[in-house]
């Protein structure tokens, strides 16, 4: 199997109620510098020895992630509504794991893994089963 990670930071702010995260109270509007590293795998490389080319999968993850860059999360249609993507680093892990599976995945390279990183110390992953 070979792997391949692209990463990106955006910065976005978000809050969230403690019926969001039943555990933690309540926090206001805060921001961070979101570090996401997406992973992709296959098990053959393309005709040029590749996984993909390098440039392809940055381009991908950043299609992906320019619409959430200095933006409100809670603002943004995939993270409001009931039983939606909560504005968190595991919604922001699984909406892009999902988006960017829609561009990549093509029977020789899937997606396998996003992490989230919100603040240093504390990484979140979705990751395909």
């Amino acid at each position: 199997m070979y792997w391949m990670s692209a990463e990106r930071v955006i910065c976005a702010s978000h809050e969230y109620s403690s019926g969001l995260q039943p555990s933690q109270p309540a926090r206001a509007l805060h921001g961070h510098n979101w570090r996401v590293i997406a992973h992709i795998c296959a098990e053959q490389l393309d005709a040029a020895g590749r996984v993909l080319p390098a440039d392809l999968l940055e381009a991908e993850l950043w299609k992906v992630l320019e619409p959430l860059d200095h933006r409100h999360l809670n603002d943004l249609e995939e993270f409001s509504g009931t039983g939606g993507t909560p504005p968190t680093a595991a919604g922001i892990a699984r909406l892009v794991g999902e988006q960017l599976a829609l561009q990549l995945n093509d029977g020789r390279v899937r997606v396998r893994r996003v992490e989230v990183e919100a603040r240093s110390g504390l990484n979140i992953s979705w990751e395909v089963s």
